[in-house]
């Protein structure tokens, strides 16, 4: 079978499994909201109860087709950030010298506490520098992950407040699921935004059409499979066996 042809099969499949055994499902993404939302409708997706957006700095419960902000989440961000948010921290960088060097994302793209910039993928390592000297000009609690899109291959730089990201989110709702996140909680991941979440101590996989370098760098981790399968193949084989041991 060829691959789309088996991705697509084994979506059915793993659709089933979600819903035979009644495991719990949570979309992460480096996404907007509204991007992910969409992504279900459109690609068929299995139904989360759970989605966790934007870099990890919104968490949100879908029921009957949309999301709702869990104010809990944002309330512990607003204490990270000692009350900045994305708003005030654009004001901030916006007067600074570096400021001209990177790109702004659509504002469908920005949320509450994050901020998105493209950049070409060239220069990812020296713009993430400057964007460092861009923060400890203004002096905010907040820090940046880079990475390309697997996609389009573009270079992204996110400011998230400081110590939040993909694995924070994670580890936030595992525990107001009372789940034991070594033992309960499975992730998924292919790109650069994925690291400290494949690396948080869950079991993890690294699916199979992620980047040479992060499987490279996968492989030295213990608890994250990398896997020879794609996408949704590569979930639903890790599952089956999680569900057979």
């Amino acid at each position: 079978m060829a691959g789309d042809q088996q991705n697509v099969a084994d979506l059915a499949a793993l659709k089933r499994l979600l819903i035979e055994k009644g495991i719990g499902l949570a979309f992460v993404t480096g996404r907007h909201r509204a991007s992910a939302v969409a992504a279900i409708a459109e690609f068929d997706l299995p139904t989360p109860q759970w989605v966790i957006s934007d870099v990890g700095t919104r968490v949100s419960e879908y029921r009957d087709g949309d999301c709702f902000s869990r104010e809990d989440y944002r309330s512990r961000l607003l204490s990270i950030t000692n009350q900045w948010t994305a708003e005030s921290l654009i004001e901030a960088l916006s007067k600074t010298d570096q400021w001209a060097s990177i790109r702004l994302q659509e504002a469908e793209k920005q949320g509450p506490f994050k901020i998105s910039f493209y950049a070409q993928s060239s220069d990812l390592k020296w713009l993430s520098a400057e964007c460092r000297e861009m923060l400890s000009q203004v002096d905010a609690p907040f820090n940046i992950i880079s990475s390309v899109d697997p996609f389009t291959g573009d270079g992204l730089i996110d400011f998230l407040p400081t110590g939040v990201d993909k694995a924070f989110a994670c580890k936030w709702l595992a525990e107001k699921l009372n789940l034991q996140f070594d033992r309960d909680v499975t992730y998924a991941g292919d790109s650069g935004n994925d690291s400290a979440a494949l690396t948080s101590g869950c079991r993890a996989i690294l699916v199979g059409n992620a980047s040479d370098s992060l499987k490279e760098e996968m492989q030295e981790v213990p608890q994250v499979s990398v896997s020879g399968k794609k996408a949704t193949s590569a979930l639903l084989e890790a599952l089956e066996l999680l569900v057979v041991d």
